[in-house]
């Protein structure tokens, strides 16, 4: 649990708990999404794979810009200070509640030729952040179909959130790197109430059990705003993590290179 108890944290995150903030709820316009990803299919790919400004968008991408609005913008920039992972990272910028950006892989969903990824044989998930403020961070998101993939129903499509600041402590200034599967509570998922709601974050373990079959329906990444209070937000992402049945990619953003493609 976050030691922090300023007046400024508590009331930002009752801002964030409790206002319009529904990074998942936000219909990060499904349509758009499958639209996008339609432009890719491919198989998951273990090992390290470096993440150049040219590996973004397109038809052959690794990540693709998604619900960008506003002034929310990304960057790719050496640093800041040593990255956790190679010499770089990307880096999100917002200046008001308007504005969000997501960036989305779509190897792990029903796009992909291996088919959708269950939550429950995911045995590695994890990022690195550099933010300059002192709650918020970019923040994990996955397209999830919280019954699995073979029911149909209104509950076929929701968004799973991790956001660290809910109760786990933010250091502004500083690399962090958050274990998902082992941090606090910090997950929540779009379109439930109670327990796993926004108003009520639970860990992955406590995830798996209320939501067993759920499964990644689309797009898996990460994203900065909806709501977000903090004028002039500026966070780095750098070693995304995913480990499948054991099989592990990490993705390395760079700000110089080109993929090749």
């Amino acid at each position: 649990m976050s030691d922090k108890s300023t007046s400024t944290t508590t009331s930002r995150r009752t801002f964030l708990r409790n206002s319009a903030l529904t990074t998942g709820m936000l219909a990060v316009g499904l349509p758009t999404l499958s639209g996008t990803a339609l432009a890719k299919k491919s198989g998951r790919r273990p090992g390290t794979i470096p993440v150049f400004p040219s590996d973004v968008d397109g038809s052959d991408a690794v990540f693709y810009r998604v619900a960008q609005t506003g002034a929310a913008a990304d960057e790719f920039v050496k640093g800041p200070e040593k990255a956790p992972f190679g010499s770089g990272s990307v880096q999100f910028t917002t200046s008001g509640p308007g504005d969000r950006l997501f960036f989305y892989t779509y190897d792990y969903g029903e796009f992909s030729d291996d088919g959708p990824v269950s939550l429950a044989d995911i045995t590695e998930l994890a990022y690195s952040t550099y933010t300059n403020d002192d709650t918020l961070v970019p923040a994990l998101k996955m397209e999830v179909d919280p019954d699995g993939p073979g029911t149909s129903g209104v509950d076929d499509y929701a968004t799973l959130n991790f956001e660290p600041y809910y109760n786990n402590t933010v250091v502004p200034g500083e690399w962090q790197t958050w274990d998902v599967l082992t941090a606090d509570a910090g997950l929540w998922l779009s379109g439930v109430s109670g327990e796993g709601s926004i108003s009520d974050p639970v860990t992955w373990d406590r995830l798996l059990e209320l939501f067993g079959d759920a499964s990644i329906r689309f797009g898996f990444g990460v994203g900065v705003g909806s709501g977000w209070s903090a004028p002039s937000f500026v966070g780095n992402v750098d070693d995304l993590t995913i480990g499948v049945d054991g099989k592990t990619t990490r993705y390395n953003f760079e700000a110089r290179g080109n993929s090749g493609k």
